[in-house]
């Protein structure tokens, strides 16, 4: 995750501790915070739950475990004071920090979100949970949904972005719901989620063809002759 892409501080903690524990399933929370030196993982948790805000003086053990150079530390708190801004006015003034600092087009990026809504396809599937009767769509119940199979923490990361681009809501009830928005996005971001999106699913189309019973599945296929000068015209 680059801290420069985000608009959200606990979106890019979520996405950080995603891609840690993508390439070493075992990696957990309480492992993530004494790698950041903290002497109790549970602030680390409440901070991933939503349950505490983020504040700069994180910033001094948080640092640490996101791997970040003296530049993007600085531009991490500066997220975090745009985060927890409540004025127009306050939200302008670290706007324009966000915006100065940023070594790219500048501070205007929810391209993470819509990336991670149009290539993944856990988030295409949390949208088709919310037509299953009785579904309510808390974390734990998405968990059960996918098998056990999504940690947590990369739940509350999908529905993070999936809120951050107004495709998902919860009622007054808390039930969640699709709110049948859509996402326009630059072509390079839909194009390249596109790809990443069918990638993912016929990895898993290769994976059901050794892990599910023939009950479960049915795969077809057929093969046909082209004549070479019509072989363009048929792809």
């Amino acid at each position: 995750a680059n801290v420069y892409d985000y608009q959200s501080p606990r979106l890019f903690l979520l996405d950080t501790l995603s891609e840690l524990q993508s390439t070493e399933p075992e990696y957990s929370v309480r492992r993530w915070s004494k790698d950041m030196g903290m002497k109790s993982h549970s602030l680390l948790v409440m901070l991933l739950q939503g349950k505490r805000s983020l504040r700069v003086q994180h910033c001094d053990f948080l640092s640490k475990g996101l791997n970040l150079t003296s530049q993007e530390e600085s531009y991490f708190q500066t997220l975090i004071q745009f985060d927890n801004a409540k004025s127009i006015e306050d939200k302008k003034l670290y706007s324009g920090f966000l915006h100065d600092m940023h070594p790219g087009d500048g501070f205007n990026s929810k391209e993470v979100s819509e990336f991670i809504a149009i290539s993944d396809w856990r988030s295409m599937a949390i949208l088709a949970m919310t037509d299953l009767k009785g579904f309510k769509g808390s974390e734990e119940e998405i968990y059960l949904q996918f098998g056990k199979t999504v940690s947590i923490h990369k739940i509350r990361s999908i529905l993070g972005h999936l809120f951050d681009l107004g495709l998902l809501i919860r009622d007054d009830q808390g039930v969640l719901k699709p709110t049948y928005n859509r996402v326009t996005t630059k072509d390079d971001v839909s194009n390249k989620g596109a790809k990443e999106y069918h990638k993912q699913v016929l990895d898993l189309a290769k994976d059901a063809i050794t892990e599910q019973g023939l009950e479960e599945r049915e795969f077809q296929s057929f093969t046909m002759a082209v004549a070479e000068d019509k072989a363009v015209s048929y792809t």
